[in-house]
């Protein structure tokens, strides 16, 4: 990446943020490893965590926990974790299908260069034009490759965890309850084949 298409990000005085720069909405780091400065995608969302994320970032490589740069890319993540599971063809098949049907803006790049709000833009894109059991489904594969990526040691930390609660999709199978009215309680306590029943169901009501 180049240091023309970035602009230094500013302080809210205006004054320029040491390492840190910005390019279409989004953070990014300066930081000198192995002696040649480079620039890294942060998944910070303000200029106080894009510091934080670029100190940790200087800590990690000085305490050699910063991982060298890999060209593997998402769909090649992808495979690896499906063959290190014994599936079904069916499901096999069924993965295969979300990852070239809803991951096709991350599946062919650099797992290093995908960041959470390249995920977060997926799921919520998702959220009014598919059932919530598809939009989950499409959540495992992206929570399983990038976990699999962070111990194969392609990543020091995952995307997934920098989503929202609210942008994490939850299953809903759960069906409403039904509320009965009063003349549906009266046929529910008519319906007790003895007194005593009939007594239990008007007290459960």
């Amino acid at each position: 990446m180049s240091k023309d298409s970035l602009t230094r990000a500013k302080d809210t005085r205006g004054r320029p943020v040491k390492g840190v720069y910005r390019r279409d909405g989004k953070y990014y780091a300066g930081i000198t490893i192995g002696g040649r400065w480079t620039f890294r995608a942060l998944d910070a969302t303000n200029l106080t965590e894009a510091r934080k994320e670029r100190e940790k970032l200087l800590l990690d490589h000085v305490e050699g926990r910063q991982v060298a740069r890999d060209g593997a890319t998402f769909a090649d993540l992808f495979s690896e974790w499906q063959g290190a599971r014994r599936l079904w063809n069916r499901t096999r098949n069924h993965e295969a299908h979300l990852l070239h049907r809803h991951l096709s803006t991350i599946e062919h790049r650099r797992i290093q260069d995908i960041d959470a709000r390249d995920l977060a833009r997926i799921l919520r894109g998702m959220r009014d034009r598919y059932s919530p059991w598809t939009t989950v489904a499409v959540y495992r594969v992206i929570a399983g490759v990038f976990a699999l990526a962070l111990r194969r040691g392609v990543i020091v930390r995952s995307p997934v965890d920098g989503l929202a609660p609210s942008e994490r999709p939850k299953q809903r199978n759960a069906r409403e309850v039904a509320v009965l009215d009063a003349a549906a309680l009266d046929r529910l306590i008519a319906s007790g084949v003895t007194d005593r029943w009939r007594v239990a169901l008007a007290l459960a009501g």
